[in-house]
């Protein structure tokens, strides 16, 4: 009996609520002022009450006497600003787990902490039986070092790779894979090839000068085209001295018969040094055949 006298009271007066509201900081406030009891029925009351009536709450929740504050930070590893409390668990420092790994990771990663790791490793290794007591020489810079594993041979990843690529056996390896794969059609060419050799870049500004429209390095089923000029399906390209080997050469018959059978012309320009006149002039001669080459197609 007694509520509900409370709550006709209340309903009876809107702004004696809304200065009451004004003074408290949450529904338990409400609550307390009221003599109601703290429960969930109570707080749904007060908020259909608040809602109907269209009071503001905006200032609940925000203590005067609020011990941490929002503050506004720079992170000290992205230099992006943020929102946090001014002390307590909620401090942060960064703006999130990733820059506060890479921040603190001075942390983890003291010489100390390594020589500990380095150490508990190896004691365990040894006891395994799994690491070797004797030191290795590395068979490419001859450093001595202990292993930590099994049938090494070098000191480092870089020397091991040093390694791999002088073996004339595990280059072939590699050969006959990529050449596997061409053979059964399963090969999808170089995906991207940004670099451009001097020699590219030379012919830029000579086809360029003379105002050909052309595509440097287009993709073409499985192929790069040095110099694709779509208007007249010609692929103009610049082969350096890697292109005299018999294994290039085989590559290149390959790569043309497949360009030709599409309706494309190759025109192949070998490079030559421009250091000298001589040079200058042949390159002439060179660029010359290819304008008329060009002109007659």
């Amino acid at each position: 009996m007694k509520m509900n006298q409370i709550k006709l009271q209340i309903e009876s007066s809107i702004s004696d609520l809304e200065k009451v509201i004004l003074q408290s900081n949450s529904y338990g406030d409400l609550c307390r002022y009221y003599d109601l009891p703290k429960n969930g029925k109570q707080y749904k009351y007060f908020r259909e009450i608040i809602e109907k009536n269209n009071i503001s709450t905006n200032h609940w929740y925000v203590s005067k006497n609020k011990k941490w504050i929002d503050i506004e930070r720079i992170c000290p590893q992205c230099g992006n600003r943020f929102l946090t409390k001014s002390g307590g668990k909620e401090s942060n420092i960064c703006c999130g787990y990733q820059c506060s790994n890479v921040y603190f990771s001075w942390k983890r990663n003291t010489e100390e902490s390594r020589k500990n790791k380095s150490e508990s490793i190896k004691k365990y290794l040894l006891s395994v039986g799994k690491l070797p007591l004797k030191k290795i020489k590395c068979v490419i810079c001859g450093k001595e070092k202990l292993p930590k594993r099994k049938n090494q041979r070098c000191c480092s990843n870089k020397c091991a790779a040093k390694l791999k690529v002088s073996n004339p056996d595990y280059i072939q390896k590699l050969k006959n894979a990529q050449r596997k794969l061409i053979a059964e059609g399963r090969h999808k060419g170089w995906k991207t090839r940004n670099i451009l050799s001097y020699p590219e870049k030379f012919f830029i500004r000579v086809l360029n000068n003379n105002t050909i429209n052309f595509i440097p390095n287009k993709p073409f089923d499985g192929y790069f085209l040095d110099f694709a000029i779509d208007d007249k399906k010609i692929d103009l390209e610049i082969d350096g001295k890697q292109h005299k080997y018999q294994d290039r050469k085989e590559s290149d018959v390959a790569r043309d018969k497949t360009l030709t059978d599409k309706g494309w012309k190759v025109y192949r320009i070998e490079w030559n040094s421009i250091n000298t006149d001589d040079g200058k002039q042949t390159m002439k001669e060179k660029i010359d055949k290819f304008l008329e080459f060009y002109n007659g197609a």
